[in-house]
């Protein structure tokens, strides 16, 4: 049967022993077919999902050695033009891929490059908008949605070039329950119907398992192995951090010690809003943070979630209403890469220690409790996301901000690295620091909240808890 891609005994790295290694994998992915990719946070993920499309190493430091076939001839053969025509990519930063000023724009300059006729355009244009719901936001600048509806735009700018390989890095991670829902159909419909083949690389893949039709397992040593999705395979492939995890925390332990304990953020009838757009963000909200406390913002993409956490961390100026702070506040942003400036991990870390006046190595000891070990000599950059999150997270820790604000902190992170950060966090409200979370990951979110409040168009329409 003719594959869409073939891996044979390929093996890439970064040059050094600790680095992400692929190692003798054997791999085919058939036309129509969707295949989920899984492993631990920096098992190469990402890396296999960019050797296919040449994006590793052509734009990457690394050495590749084996044959991978793209419609049976070398991947080799073909100039990155020519990949571009057989496959979609979206990364888990689609927004660093934007090169139009609006939605609809976004969508059709893929085609325009194919050389798609203006008709052909306008047809597919409609039934991308529609399979995705966007029709509401085509002529949106892209600068003013939100990350759900970026990844969304971005998805739909792959399928509309008409590309027959798509390829998703995290295509769920800043999707609510009910896009989400809606992606994994539109997904399985289109390698059923149109053929395309469908490749995920996913953390959170519990939902893709009921639409896959073969698991690739990536065991962190380099090797990986590959088998169709059913039970009996699953029982053998799947290894231990896949498994659920349980925290070993009771009610008692998420509990504030008092009801008493001091506000730290006080936030009355904010309204913020963005340059040229015509609706508010954030309409009236307010509400209070206490220490010793972790509150969830929960909402569906596009509710005002970041831009509350923004305008918290003095990042947006509000139109109307006050934030009054009572600590020092730091913020990890869905992008933490963007709060990454140096050349190595070690340097990263160091400085972090430097800029605290911390014991040595205070930083690494936190970043290794979260992900494990990491080669320090790695640039960060080439680290995976939840990776540089985690990273990002530790430095935040050990300089000491009493005020933490994270923005969809599990992106990125498998199930051990989730457990873990949420007993970080927990101990980190223990210990008197509040901390705020908006996130998508209900699993994660039930594990960690004091205190639940939920958006809607920008405004506060439930608030919840303390937890029972």
């Amino acid at each position: 049967m003719k594959m869409a891609a073939k891996f044979k005994n390929v093996n890439f790295d970064f040059g050094t022993a600790e680095s992400n290694v692929l190692k003798r994998l054997n791999l085919e992915f058939l036309p129509g077919k969707l295949t989920l990719i899984c492993g631990p946070t920096g098992s190469g993920k990402s890396t296999l999902l960019q050797l296919i499309n040449r994006l590793v190493p052509t734009f990457s430091a690394g050495r590749l050695s084996g044959t991978i076939l793209l419609d049976e001839k070398e991947i080799t053969k073909f100039s990155p033009a020519q990949v571009s025509q057989y496959i979609g990519y979206v990364n888990q930063r689609p927004e660093t891929f934007f090169v139009s000023e609006t939605v609809i724009e976004e969508l059709a300059f893929g085609m325009e490059q194919l050389g798609v006729s203006v008709e052909e355009m306008h047809e597919r244009i409609n039934r991308v908008a529609g399979l995705l719901d966007l029709g509401s936001i085509l002529s949106e600048s892209l600068s003013v949605l939100s990350a759900g509806q970026q990844q969304k735009v971005a998805i739909g700018a792959a399928l509309a070039a008409g590309q027959k390989i798509l390829l998703l890095d995290e295509p769920t991670s800043a999707l609510d329950d009910e896009a989400c829902d809606a992606l994994l159909k539109t997904l399985r419909r289109l390698a059923d119907v149109e053929g395309v083949t469908v490749i995920i690389a996913e953390h959170k893949f519990e939902r893709l398992l009921a639409i896959a039709d073969s698991l690739v397992v990536l065991k962190g040593d380099g090797s990986a192995v590959m088998a169709e999705c059913s039970r009996e395979a699953l029982g053998v492939l799947l290894p231990t951090w896949l498994l659920p995890q349980e925290l070993n925390s009771s009610n008692s332990d998420r509990s504030t010690a008092s009801g008493k304990d001091e506000i730290v953020c006080k936030v009355q009838n904010l309204s913020v809003r963005y340059p040229g757009a015509k609706d508010l963000a954030i309409d009236k909200v307010s509400f209070e943070v206490r220490a010793n406390e972790i509150l969830v913002i929960e909402g569906l993409n596009g509710s005002g979630k970041t831009s509350l956490l923004m305008a918290i961390a003095e990042q947006l100026t509000p139109a109307t209403g006050t934030i009054e702070l009572k600590t020092d506040v730091a913020m990890v942003p869905q992008r933490a890469a963007d709060l990454l400036f140096l050349s190595t991990v070690a340097k990263e870390l160091a400085e972090s220690d430097a800029v605290a006046n911390a014991a040595a190595n205070t930083t690494s000891s936190i970043f290794e409790r979260l992900v494990g070990r990491v080669d320090p000599a790695i640039h960060p950059r080439d680290l995976s996301s939840g990776q540089q999150l985690a990273l990002v997270l530790a430095i935040q820790i050990a300089q000491g901000a009493k005020t933490i604000l994270l923005d969809e902190p599990t992106t990125g992170l498998d199930v051990d690295a989730r457990a873990s950060l949420a007993k970080q966090l927990i101990h980190l409200r223990n210990q008197g620091t509040a901390v705020v979370v908006a996130t998508h990951d209900k699993d994660f979110a039930s594990q960690i909240a004091h205190r639940t409040i939920r958006l809607q168009s920008g405004e506060l329409v439930q608030s919840m808890g303390p937890a029972s």
